[in-house]
């Protein structure tokens, strides 16, 4: 089957959004998430599209980063689609201080990660010895997306001390403002992102990730990019493609602005042929 029919198949199937039912607190970053209990029990860290951070854009990065992660095995929380209906949004848009707000939310669907209990704040690469391949996964994640600001790390407070990667809305070439101009020169650049260079993290680190990446089928892709809804203002191209585009994704158009459609992601296969590892060879010749 062809991907834009698997694409098609995927947003038919899209999961249920969860909903918020309590409003649990509020933080102060850059997006201003909002902590809800959902329907399933659970406590989520939801950000509103209508927060500041790229019109729709941060949102759609945050889920199709995480839900890459998932394929490749990285740590990365959960993510859903929550709904946010009124009778929440009305009582804080009544007192949008009290929320930290800066913006108004609305009611509808919006991103969700699951909130990880005890934890440290934002760090850097770090309790490497416990997280040699969690680690290594996060490198491959972090190179194949590409994070370029704004790396955040979370640690367990308690013993072993596992990581875990949070925020994504600057993954992707130009971030929460990406656009075609940004994207498409990067499909051919694979560098290792420099956070973990330094850090002692090996071929043996990155190899399962790296395996997992490269049995990624185009199902799996489709489920990924169709999970954005179209409420977030995006819709999936089915037609025609370029046959110059070997990408691991669909065609994702922006209906908010007149930027022509971007097109990514870099293809697995591309991406496993290319990454350069320590010895200067190339990641499938490696071993990994």
């Amino acid at each position: 089957m062809a991907l834009a029919d698997l694409i098609v198949d995927a947003c038919a199937a899209r999961p249920h959004p969860l909903v918020a039912v309590r409003h649990e607190g509020s933080w102060g970053s850059a997006c201003k998430p909002q902590r809800f209990t959902c329907d399933d029990g659970a406590l989520y860290s939801v950000k509103f599209i209508q927060n500041r951070h790229g019109d729709g854009r941060g949102a759609f990065n945050e889920q199709v980063v995480a839900l890459c992660g998932e394929l490749i095995g990285a740590p990365v929380p959960p993510v859903r689609l929550i709904e946010v209906p009124a009778a929440l949004t009305d009582v804080m848009n009544r007192n949008p201080a009290a929320y930290l707000l800066d913006f108004a939310p609305q009611p509808g669907i919006h991103h969700g990660s699951k909130w990880m209990d005890d934890c440290s704040d934002r760090a850097g690469v770090e309790h490497v010895d416990e997280n040699r391949q969690r680690l290594g996964s996060l490198e491959v994640l972090y190179t194949w997306l590409i994070c370029r600001s704004d790396h955040q790390l979370i640690y367990s407070n308690k013993t072993p001390r596992e990581v875990y990667s949070v925020d994504h809305t600057t993954f992707l070439p130009g971030e929460f403002n990406w656009n075609a101009a940004s994207l498409l020169p990067e499909y051919a650049i694979v560098v290792p992102d420099a956070s973990f260079q330094g850090k002692g993290l090996t071929d043996a680190d990155r190899g399962p990730a790296l395996d997992r990446l490269r049995r990624v089928t185009e199902g799996e892709v489709a489920v990924v990019v169709s999970r954005p809804p179209d409420e977030w203002g995006y819709r999936l191209l089915t037609g025609s493609r370029s046959p110059s585009t070997s990408w691991l994704g669909a065609t994702v158009c922006s209906t908010t602005t007149s930027r022509p459609p971007p097109r990514w992601l870099p293809t697995h296969t591309h991406f496993f042929s290319t990454y350069p590892t320590p010895s200067g060879t190339s990641a499938s010749t490696s071993g990994c």
